[in-house]
């Protein structure tokens, strides 16, 4: 261990790959589309179970395909976005 009492010039750095220290600020767009987000699930959450007439078949179970079929589509969006970003390569490339 005697080069662990030596001092040497070379300079601390980030470990981090691209050793950019980065903001813990989020950037001013996430907020807004947080907020955004936020708003339009409080909208549809009062338009499901206030607003929207109960169906007289199903009665209210049928609700629940207004919050399961966006989410299905979110996701398969999501997953169509991730995979094209990486070519088709897979996950590890």
């Amino acid at each position: 261990m005697a080069l662990a009492d030596r001092e040497t010039n070379v300079k601390s750095r980030d470990t981090a790959i691209g050793t950019t220290k980065r903001e813990s600020r989020l950037p001013l767009i996430s907020l807004v589309l947080g907020i955004l987000a936020f708003t339009g699930m409080m909208i549809s959450i009062w338009a499901i179970f206030l607003y929207a007439p109960t169906d007289a078949v199903q009665g209210d179970a049928q609700r629940i395909f207004y919050i399961h079929v966006p989410m299905a589509w979110l996701a398969m969006v999501a997953f169509g976005v991730r995979s094209g970003e990486h070519g088709g390569r897979g996950m590890h490339a």
